[in-house]
């Protein structure tokens, strides 16, 4: 959503609350938004103004989706900061979403990398205690085993 998208929506917001009935997109004329002659790029944006308005909750559609009128929760939409500050929280929900994700996909990328880690290292220590049992069993029976090339003479 953009700036000018957000001010919109917050000019609207303004309309719905100083209005007795409800509001059309022919109330948008006049405004800073839109010029006399753009009447289809008015009533587009106004109906996508209302789906948002719909999709949040903090004013009725009426007038067969054309139209919008307050209900309980649109003055406290407005005097929670309305739109602005809507999009600026579901920012700030996005970015720490966003964060949250980066830090758990560098827990299960190191997570992996330490897998790994153990895995070569066991078999570095298994490779170890082999070379070691066959050096052992060798050293503890040389003298057999220079007999039994008959390199020694027997005893």
């Amino acid at each position: 959503m953009t700036n000018n998208e957000i001010e919109k929506l917050d000019f609207v917001l303004d309309l719905v609350l100083k209005s007795k009935g409800f509001v059309i997109s022919n109330d948008l004329h006049g405004s800073e938004f839109y010029s006399d002659n753009e009447n289809d790029r008015m009533e587009s944006d106004f109906l996508k103004m209302v789906s948002e308005f719909k999709r949040i909750g903090n004013a009725n559609v009426v007038n067969e989706g054309k139209g919008l009128e307050r209900n309980g929760q649109t003055e406290k939409f407005k005097s929670d900061g309305g739109f602005k500050e809507y999009y600026k929280n579901e920012r700030t929900k996005s970015i720490k979403e966003t964060e949250r994700q980066e830090l758990k996909d560098e827990i299960d990328r190191l997570t992996l990398e330490v897998l790994k880690l153990q895995k070569t290292d066991l078999k570095n220590k298994v490779w170890i205690a082999i070379i070691f049992f066959i050096s052992g069993a060798i050293l503890s029976n040389v003298k057999e085993i220079l007999i039994l090339l008959k390199i020694l003479p027997p005893e």
